[in-house]
């Protein structure tokens, strides 16, 4: 089939209104910009790095360090390196988790960059860095987070790497790439532009194990001139793309978005003029460890609200499934359908319109089906439609040890003596405009207790659970929503009804309290399974 051509003009004016969907649908994440950094408390204490410096400093701002390595050997947690105008080595690598902060000195342009595809990027092997507002260029690999939790990288400028640009790998979690640019990745043959995860054959990188580099956030972000924009490989799952623009990719076979993996969210993305496909979808047939040999990656992935224009082969290319896709996700002007099933097909929900439609394709008709003749009854409502949203952060603090952070546990525990409480946290998107009709916040008790607990609702969001301690902990300022008193029995789910505060896309903050100085223990979201979760029931 013969693709389908886009001039330049016509290129620019769909990048233009591609750029429009996208600064619309950012006036959330414009809202909550650096909510993932307010929650973590940086000390007074600030590392300067000056490549015009003489070796030999202190990190002092009358005694800078000379490379962003000296900085980072040195630095504490809690601290933040400040790096002045200049064009440092990029190879630097973590020492010691943080927090710390890495960001220009006001006003500074700083380049990492890699002496002509001599050295690789950056490479973060420790948890809670937040670096921000830099240039990575000429590298041969470009910035890695390996086996790293809560890294995030946001307004970075990244390009001409031989590689990969950015990668995330060997169980990394909990991280997030969001507002940056990325193009030219991929100079020596593959590179894409976000890489997530390992795939099943290259297992025996990772010890053998499946790289679960799971629940990471990329949003935001214009990646463009690479093979492909963002691949998630086969067993990384729960993460969430949303409000990309990505376009003029190479890899004919894959797409502008490549998922091979499981349960992840696609939410608002551009993808435009790619030689593949806008979208892609379907994985490997591997061993996988609850379902044994012979599984086949990368189903149930939750499609909302995305298009696809002017793609060389389909709009969205399913190649296994099922899919939770329906026609919020539209394109016109692909080569072949806008919606390609290489293998089993599924429905995609669209009223008024057939499930694949040969190119060029409209919008989807969004006409509501005819009312029913006197004969045929009362008209009966489209069926509600739920989705399941992960915590994106869970901690609890206490009143007799406030400054100690319990980001890490993998249990999550309520008490009243001491003073115990759980906050928890959930992004929700991806509702289209449609109504809340009920939202449950599901837990899984894994120690038992005598009841006698509330829920509450907390105004603030910009807390993080690897700073939130007792002492810094947000006010819980909500009403309460829900008030158990009954006995817990662990190994059972309990299921709260939060409905009052959830009115659609956003973010949502929950305390829980104890009533009962008998302790209650959840799993967390760092635990190995049954994790919390929100479940949103929308209406038509």
């Amino acid at each position: 089939m013969a693709a389908s051509r886009l001039t330049d003009r016509d290129n620019r004016h769909r990048w233009l209104v591609g750029l429009l969907v996208m600064l619309l649908a950012s006036a959330f994440v414009l809202a909550t910009l650096g909510q993932s950094t307010a929650g973590r408390a940086f000390a007074e204490t600030v590392l300067y790095v000056d490549d015009d410096a003489p070796s030999g400093g202190n990190g002092s701002s009358s005694h800078p360090f000379r490379t962003l390595q000296e900085a980072l050997d040195a630095v504490q947690p809690g601290q933040v390196i400040r790096i002045r105008s200049g064009v440092y080595p990029s190879n630097a690598e973590t020492r010691r988790d943080g927090p710390v902060l890495i960001e220009p000195d006001a006003g500074a342009s700083v380049i990492l960059d890699g002496q002509g595809g001599t050295l690789n990027g950056p490479r973060f092997v420790h948890s809670s860095y937040t670096v921000r507002g830099l240039e990575v260029r000429n590298t041969k690999e470009g910035v890695r987070i390996e086996r790293a939790r809560g890294v995030i990288l946001e307004g970075l400028h990244i390009h001409h790497v031989k590689n990969e640009c950015v990668r995330l790998r060997y169980q990394t979690t909990d991280s997030v790439v969001r507002n940056s640019r990325i193009h030219d990745c991929g100079l020596d043959g593959n590179g894409e532009g976000i890489y997530l995860g390992t795939a099943p054959e290259q297992r025996y990188k990772n010890g053998g194990k499946p790289d679960e580099t799971d629940r990471n956030l990329i949003e935001g972000n214009e990646i463009w001139a690479v093979e492909e924009g963002i691949d998630i490989k086969e067993d990384s799952s729960h993460n969430v793309l949303r409000i990309n623009v990505v376009h003029h990719t190479t890899d004919e076979n894959s797409g502008g978005l490549n998922v091979r993996s499981d349960d992840n969210q696609i939410l608002g993305n551009y993808s435009y003029a790619n030689r593949g496909a806008g979208f892609r979808f379907g994985g490997d047939i591997a061993w996988h460890p609850l379902y044994g040999d012979g599984y086949h990656y990368g189903v149930r992935n939750l499609l909302r609200d995305n298009r696809a224009d002017g793609n060389a082969r389909y709009g969205y290319k399913f190649m296994h499934g099922p899919q939770d896709a329906d026609c919020s996700n539209t394109g016109e002007g692909n080569g072949g359908d806008l919606y390609h099933f290489g293998g089993e097909s599924f429905p995609i929900p669209c009223p008024g319109t057939p499930v694949s439609t040969p190119s060029p394709v409209p919008a989807p008709d969004f006409t509501p089906t005819p009312a029913p003749s006197p004969d045929q009854g009362a008209q009966q409502p489209p069926p509600a439609t739920s989705a399941t949203f992960s915590a994106s952060d869970d901690a609890r603090v206490r009143a007799d040890r406030p400054t100690k952070n319990f980001g890490t546990e993998t249990k999550i525990r309520i008490d009243a003596d001491p003073e115990t409480d759980v906050y928890l946290k959930f992004a929700v998107a991806g509702s289209a405009g449609r109504s809340v009709v009920s939202a449950k916040l599901r837990l899984y008790v894994v120690e038992s207790g005598k009841g006698g607990m509330v829920v509450r609702s907390v105004t603030d969001t910009g807390w993080v659970e690897s700073a939130i301690t007792y002492a810094n902990r947000p006010p819980i300022d909500g009403p309460v929503l829900v008030q158990i008193d009954n006995a817990l029995a662990s190994g059972s789910w309990i299921e709260l009804d939060v409905t009052a505060a959830v009115n659609g896309d956003g973010a949502y903050s929950f305390a829980i309290e104890s009533l009962n100085t008998d302790g209650i223990g959840f799993a967390s979201r760092n635990a190995k399974r049954n994790q919390p979760q929100l479940v949103v029931t929308y209406g038509p």
